[in-house]
């Protein structure tokens, strides 16, 4: 019989929900064919802290649209929705980024509250 200590599964519960956010997101991104032909703003000068807030933010408010239309300002994704060559990376760097940045990801989980944060910070 094995005993995991009640911190390190909330740490493995977090990094699933998280995983399973991007997951979601992914799908999300496959299946929504968006022909977005906005110009607008860049990502370009937004730190990278501030793009995994964005990133987290739109995928947690529920809004599919949100999410693609940050995903496509921070270069993660084209006017289709097909993911970009940075987009793997990005994944990957998220999952960190969220398991060192476990309070605002608890802070930002409301829906509305990710939503309002996402739509205040887009470029």
């Amino acid at each position: 019989m094995s005993f995991t200590h009640p911190i390190v599964q909330q740490k493995k519960d977090f990094l699933m929900r998280l995983k399973s956010t991007i997951i979601a997101l992914l799908l999300g991104l496959s299946i929504i064919s968006l022909a977005c032909s906005k110009s607008g703003g860049s990502a370009s000068g937004m730190s990278d802290d501030d793009k995994h807030k964005l990133f987290q933010a739109a995928a947690m408010s529920g809004d599919a649209q949100l999410a693609v239309e940050a995903s496509q300002k921070l270069g993660l994704v084209d006017s289709s929705g097909k993911p970009s060559a940075d987009f793997e990376k990005f994944s990957k760097d998220h999952i960190d980024w969220g398991a060192k940045n476990a309070a605002w990801v608890q802070e930002y989980a409301d829906k509305a509250k990710a939503k309002e944060y996402a739509k205040s910070h887009m470029p």
